[in-house]
């Protein structure tokens, strides 16, 4: 079947039995001296392979190529994920008349990382009232049907009691998300700042 695999020998070698054995030239006759042992071929041809990507929100699959026609392909575990995380994957292909092939690759998913646009420069004055100020922005690059919570910390514990200016630092609590943050000018990308003013109030 130019499979380079003797399917049939035993006849021209009685009364040994051939079982399968390498045809290395190709001319259809078993070039492994006598009869009654296998020799089996080794899967050079299959890859597989660890990959580190970005977290997308489609899944994301470690699987072995250049697999024989015919072959059994077994994993382990799952091959398909799509959270960030590390997965572990070890494969085994059989097939008749080859040695088993076995690897393990390793699949990562790293936060994809977002941009957090603050709708205006500065980002507002707010009441010495102890409440946490309320600001607006939008977050650039999230995946369709993703939701982001942002969760912010403060230059200052007392930030919302005690007067002066202040920076807040914005972080994702989407594991799936990181903010960037690069420099830009003063501050850092997922940072902005605002006031606290002692005589401003609340209009009820």
């Amino acid at each position: 079947n130019g499979d380079k695999l003797c399917d049939v020998c035993g006849a021209t070698l009685a009364p040994k039995v051939c079982t399968v054995h390498n045809d290395l030239n190709g001319d259809g006759i078993c070039d492994t001296a006598g009869c009654g042992a296998s020799v089996l071929l080794d899967m050079t041809e299959v890859v597989f392979e660890s990959k580190k990507v970005s977290y997308s929100g489609e899944p994301q699959k470690l699987e072995a190529i250049g697999v024989p026609e015919g072959a059994t392909v077994v994993y382990d575990v799952a091959n398909e994920y799509t959270n960030v995380g590390t997965y572990d994957v070890t494969v085994t292909v059989t097939k008749q008349g080859y040695n088993d092939y076995t690897a393990t690759a390793t699949l990562e998913i790293v936060a994809k990382s977002i941009e957090i646009v603050w709708n205006k420069a500065d980002l507002g004055t707010f009441p010495a009232n102890g409440e946490e100020p309320e600001f607006e922005y939008t977050l650039s690059g999230v995946a369709e049907g993703d939701e982001v919570e942002v969760e912010f910390s403060y230059s200052n514990t007392c930030a919302f009691t005690v007067p002066g200016k202040f920076t807040v630092t914005a972080t994702s609590k989407n594991d799936n998300y990181k903010i960037k943050t690069t420099v830009k000018t003063d501050k850092k990308a997922n940072q902005g700042a605002f006031t606290i003013d002692a005589n401003v109030y609340i209009s009820f």
